[in-house]
């Protein structure tokens, strides 16, 4: 029988190997643009986590401003794709601790570990100077979401920030992922040891590439959110 860790897993990897990969976005995302500087506060050379990280641009763009960027995905095809499309020359070796492998680029900046996420915690990085949570929140098992965010606050520096991209629609107009996840729910998993702000909230269903997905056009409402969690 397989346990949690690879059912939860086998089915992002069977996506990666079958293509069937929509929610990578072909450039930077247009909220870690406009709002790093809000999510960094100020730091110049951070460390920054980007959990369930795909092959995101994103890691680049970050790594190229000067920042060490650590990502965690489930499928090594994401990983050695992002270095090969982005042409940066890395190495791959074994972690048997995220029961995965760690892929890092030659000069150490970029380092991707490929395995279970729910596994991860500080002994593998430290704590985190900011986390962008592109869409990964909204990805996982409802299940799953307290333990997840319980890692994010583990990693996370007191004082420092994540920025989150959520949707909100209603989720009876939508089964599986990605999921619905209002700003009330990001407070609620969050807590009191958290502020939560809107910083920005666009509509899906006119934006340029979330309007592709194909089940935008069926929901009623379908907001993109870009939501600051600021650990006190």
């Amino acid at each position: 029988m397989a346990d949690a860790s690879s059912e939860r897993l086998d089915g992002w990897i069977g996506a990666w190997e079958r293509n069937s990969t929509r929610w990578h976005m072909p450039n930077v995302n247009c909220f870690l643009e406009e709002f790093l500087d809000v999510l960094l506060a100020g730091k110049k050379a951070a460390k920054i986590l980007v959990p369930l990280c795909g092959k995101t641009i994103d890691m680049k763009w970050l790594a190229d401003l000067g920042h060490t960027v650590i990502g965690v995905d489930g499928a090594e095809k994401a990983a050695t794709e992002f270095f090969t499309e982005q042409n940066i020359a890395y190495k791959v070796e074994p972690c048997d601790a995220i029961q995965g492998t760690l892929c890092c680029s030659m000069d150490n900046k970029i380092r991707i570990y490929v395995g279970d996420f729910f596994k991860f915690n500080q002994d593998f990085e430290g704590q985190f100077d900011a986390i962008w949570d592109r869409a990964s929140l909204v990805a996982i098992d409802e299940s799953d979401r307290l333990q997840y965010v319980n890692i994010l606050n583990s990693v996370l520096k007191p004082g420092c920030h994540c920025l989150i991209e959520a949707m909100d629609f209603i989720p009876s107009e939508k089964s599986g992922s990605p999921h619905a996840i209002p700003l009330e729910c990001v407070r609620e998993l969050f807590g009191n040891d958290y502020n939560v702000k809107l910083l920005k909230c666009i509509n899906g269903q006119e934006d340029g590439f979330y309007s592709l997905a194909p089940f935008a056009p069926l929901l009623s409402r379908f907001h993109i959110n870009a939501i600051l969690v600021s650990k006190l």
